[in-house]
């Protein structure tokens, strides 16, 4: 993707057009260097230090390159998202394009790695100024096919059957879904420890686990949920794919993946607002999303029933009022968890907190689960060190 972006960017330094199509043109790069961003957040964060490539590698040129200091790798992001800057907003472009708002919450993400939290507040503070983006009423509507593109997602990849050429779709769903139904390979399982994070009578449980006993229509009547491959009878709602918006006869779905979306941003404000002292806008902030959750319907449209107790009729999600900056500071953490839960963030907002050893042992401990420090960086492919004919260093520990 990297080299894709850096094809683009190299050649339209050489393209000949007139004025009225150069603001077209301005808008290309900047999706590409958005995209180049992109790219190296996952690397830079996996990683660690890998081979900084900001031009193109066409057949001519030598793969002769080291890994490079994640400080420069850090330094690249950042400007390509302030070149992006200018990028349209989201009322203004097709769904799919990044937008303003999709450079400033990655740039926001980029900062708050950097425990850079003046930088991450102004980021963040340009996409809520914005007017763009709010929060849907119904938490359980962002994960159904309904939900797609809606006015709070910020940057969402889109999928699609059928599309010229061929298809954009994806076999996620397929994956995750319970091994039990006819199309899941029940490869993502939501821990005890997950479930237990949940508040007494949160509607976000409802939307993120799928429990024993839990029935959805089928074309044959009734499918009812029986996690018996699960290790903790637990599977992702998120990821289950009712009949009714299923493709068939394929392991393709046309679903979209929701990358960010305004409660993130919210969050990750939250924080960095915290860290900053500001802690009663922090504490608007934490509690927009909050009052959103005990707000959205406690019955699931798309199942027949559900085992999940939602009779509870005690204070629901009441407003956080701490003042302490580290209680206040884990009341978001708390937040980030159960409203992203299962939406592919965790492993990085553990890493960027210097959390996941400790979480993961306190999570899977009791199955023997043990975290090294190197394992906090993934080890670079083989295939790679090869490539590079020993240049590229393996990561320490790993063989």
């Amino acid at each position: 993707m990297i080299d894709k972006c850096n094809l683009v960017i190299d050649k339209a330094e050489e393209i000949s057009i007139s004025e009225d199509q150069l603001e077209e043109l301005e808008q290309i790069v900047d999706q590409a260097k958005f995209l180049r961003a992109l790219g190296y957040y996952n690397l830079v964060t996996l990683y660690g230090d890998v081979p900084l490539i900001i031009h193109w590698l066409d057949d001519t040129k030598e793969m002769d390159f080291e890994r490079s200091p994640k400080s420069q790798i850090w330094e690249l992001i950042e400007q390509d998202l302030k070149d992006a800057a200018k990028l349209p907003l989201r009322s203004q472009t097709e769904f799919g394009r990044a937008t303003h708002g999709a450079v400033y919450a990655l740039l926001g993400k980029a900062y708050m790695w950097q425990k850079k939290y003046e930088q991450a507040v102004e980021a963040y503070t340009a996409i809520i100024e914005s007017g763009e983006y709010q929060l849907v009423e119904d938490y359980g509507l962002i994960h159904r096919n309904e939900g797609e593109d809606c006015s709070e997602s910020i940057f969402e990849f889109q999928r699609e059957m059928g599309v010229d050429g061929g298809h954009m779709a994806t076999w996620e769903g397929i994956f995750r879904m319970p091994r039990e139904d006819p199309f899941g390979w029940g490869f993502d399982i939501p821990t005890v420890d997950l479930v237990r994070e949940f508040e007494q009578g949160d509607p976000r449980l409802l939307y993120t686990v799928n429990f024993i006993g839990d029935v959805f229509p089928a074309p044959w009547g009734q499918y009812v949920v029986e996690n018996g491959t699960s290790a903790t009878g637990y599977t992702t709602r998120k990821a289950w794919i009712p009949w009714g918006e299923r493709e068939f006869d394929t392991y393709f779905q046309s679903t979209n993946w929701r990358y960010c979306r305004y409660a993130e941003v919210l969050l990750f404000y939250a924080e960095a607002l915290n860290e900053t002292d500001q802690r009663d806008q922090a504490r608007i902030y934490l509690n927009m999303v909050r009052q959103r959750a005990r707000n959205s319907p406690k019955i699931d449209p798309q199942r027949i029933s559900s085992v999940w107790d939602s009779t509870y009729i005690g204070e629901l999600l009441p407003d956080i009022t701490t003042s302490n900056q580290e209680e206040l500071r884990n009341a978001i953490w708390h937040e980030q968890r159960v409203e992203l839960a299962q939406e592919g963030h965790r492993r990085w907002i553990l890493l960027r907190t210097k959390r996941f050893k400790e979480r993961m042992e306190t999570a899977k401990g009791h199955l023997g689960c043990t975290v090294e420090d190197h394992e906090l960086l993934l080890p670079i492919p083989d295939s790679e060190v090869e490539t590079s004919q020993g240049r590229i260093k393996q990561n320490p520990g790993y063989q």
